[in-house]
């Protein structure tokens, strides 16, 4: 395990921004493939491509902009003390997450293939189940987090932590009664039903 540490630190010296978005991008898979073992069992095969879209949407949307909004905020703020913490996570659960979770739904429907009229449909259903549940538990992690982890971790220790959190927004966005198509008339068609 000391060896694994080791590397990370040696990729975070050289390439500190990339190593943190691949982070992001590799966690973003795992909770993905997670997602599906639960929501799907073990009998049933993995959709690559769902789990190829998790990974790509980390790497291209949801990496580089959680990295970008550690580095605003820590500009905006500053680092250190309770009251710079309590305004890191207010500022990023107002304003930073509700951009990011609706950028992911949009990005990993579009990755996915979905038409724009399917998207809007999770997004309309989902989003906002997404948010309150979210807000009952990752105030309390991202307190921790800005208070206790030192600054190059923090990704890191977010990433950790959120996949869990990925794993159920993955569940939520992709799973019963996500749409895969639209009919002519509009309706929703269900794309898998349990």
């Amino acid at each position: 395990m000391m060896r694994i540490a080791s590397f990370y630190d040696d990729l975070l010296q050289t390439n500190p921004t990339g190593t943190r978005i691949a982070s992001i991008a590799i966690l973003s898979l795992v909770a993905d493939l997670l997602s599906q073992a639960v929501t799907r069992g073990a009998s049933v095969s993995i959709d690559v491509r769902q789990a190829a879209g998790s990974f790509v949407t980390g790497l291209v949307f949801t990496g580089p902009v959680q990295v970008l909004s550690f580095v605003l905020l820590d500009r905006l703020v500053g680092d250190g003390g309770l009251t710079a913490t309590i305004a890191k996570v207010l500022l990023n659960q107002l304003f930073i997450i509700p951009l990011i979770i609706l950028g992911y739904i949009a990005v990993n429907g579009a990755l996915k293939g979905l038409p724009w009229a399917a998207i809007q449909h999770i997004i309309r259903t989902k989003y906002v189940s997404i948010l309150k549940t979210r807000l009952v538990f990752w105030p309390a992690a991202q307190g921790l987090i800005y208070q206790f982890v030192p600054k190059d971790y923090r990704p890191l220790a977010m990433s950790v932590i959120a996949l869990f959190w990925s794993t159920y927004v993955s569940w939520k966005a992709n799973g019963p009664a996500a749409p895969s198509q639209l009919s002519t008339k509009g309706s929703v068609q269900k794309q898998r039903t349990q």
